[in-house]
């Protein structure tokens, strides 16, 4: 039989004897992944449960997801509560992988905040409007990391790293 509390316990077990990152330095080793990618899986839930790989931009220390809609708002109506990952392809004993907890928000249609990010982005609002295109940005507001990057351990650290944002 399984024994799904100790299976779940597997990293709080783990981690009891190692090495914590101090917050910045974790954040900087993050920030380095995230910005090495562009493709997240974004899991909502509310209908359904639902995971979306999506193209993501980190801009000003914050993830955004340009969407022309789809099934997820469904659920993001229900629950602004998602999940998401990034990770890297698994090579034999290295790994390295993202989590996070975080609130989901719809940026309003052309605000300061919506055309600033089009804008750093490289997109002209003015051309979707004159298009009638009505693209969706998405902001997650990231509540808590849980970084896995086995190269951390020839530095004495845990493998396994969780950040309270």
């Amino acid at each position: 039989m399984i024994n799904y509390e100790k299976a779940a316990s597997y990293w709080v077990e783990k981690n009891k004897h190692g090495k914590v990152m101090e917050k910045d330095e974790c954040l900087k080793r993050i920030e380095s992944l995230v910005e090495g990618h562009n493709t997240l899986a974004l899991a909502t839930m509310g209908v359904n449960i639902r995971v979306t790989p999506v193209e993501y931009f980190y801009h000003s220390g914050n993830f955004y997801i340009f969407t022309e809609g789809g099934e997820k708002f469904r659920n993001l109506e229900k629950c602004k509560d998602i999940s998401f990952c990034i990770y890297d392809k698994y090579t034999g004993g290295k790994t390295e992988s993202l989590q996070a907890d975080a609130v989901c928000n719809v940026v309003d249609f052309y605000c300061d905040e919506y055309n600033s990010v089009f804008q750093a982005k490289g997109l002209n609002v003015d051309k979707l409007k004159a298009k009638g295109i009505e693209m969706y940005l998405l902001r997650l507001d990231v509540k808590r990391y849980e970084y896995l990057n086995t190269s951390l351990v020839k530095d004495g650290y845990n493998a396994h790293q969780i950040v309270e944002v």
